[in-house]
């Protein structure tokens, strides 16, 4: 059985303590825009709340990210990721034609499984805008990620999710 941290998260309005695995416990080294300071991350995944996931910090409970698979709000999202970054510190991805969104979000398998997700913002039940522009990605085998900030004008950073019920009915993420 895999070891598991708690983590106290704030997604839902009140402090609660949630049960992570440890190999979804990933490091961020240059931490968020806006966080650059917060650089160790929990993805929670709950069956009962997907596509929805979250971003949790492990020092911080009062933030949290909501998430989703890209693909889920625009089925044809396919940035052009440029990971050749000599760090060895960040997610690594070895180009190859292959190289779209599938399945629950992650790109083709190489050195890793490369898990591509957004931000999504949720204003109201009816107000849900998904930041494409800023994908979050996660090396899931060396459990780390980034969020890259894309230059393509194609992905908009407030793109409106117009059938926000369609998503996950039932599983609506509330505003807090």
């Amino acid at each position: 059985m895999e070891a598991t941290i708690e983590v106290t998260t704030t997604r839902f309005g009140q402090p609660e303590t949630v049960q992570v695995p440890e190999s979804s416990v990933m490091t961020f080294p240059d931490g968020l825009p806006g966080f650059d300071d917060v650089r160790t991350f929990a993805l929670i995944e709950e069956e009962d709340h997907l596509p929805f996931r979250w971003l949790q910090p492990t020092e911080d409970s009062s933030i949290a990210f909501i998430l989703i698979d890209p693909t889920l709000v625009d089925p044809t999202y396919h940035p052009r990721i440029d990971l050749s970054s000599s760090r060895t510190d960040q997610p690594q991805h070895q180009p190859s034609p292959q190289s779209s969104p599938r399945g629950r979000g992650s790109y083709g398998r190489h050195e890793c499984e490369l898990t591509v997700l957004c931000i999504v913002a949720v204003r109201s039940e009816n107000d849900i805008t998904v930041n494409l522009r800023a994908p979050i990605l996660i090396d899931r085998s060396r459990r780390v990620g980034k969020q890259e900030i894309l230059t393509d004008d194609r992905y908009a950073i407030q793109h409106v999710v117009n059938s926000p019920g369609a998503l996950a009915p039932g599983a609506m993420p509330r505003c807090s």
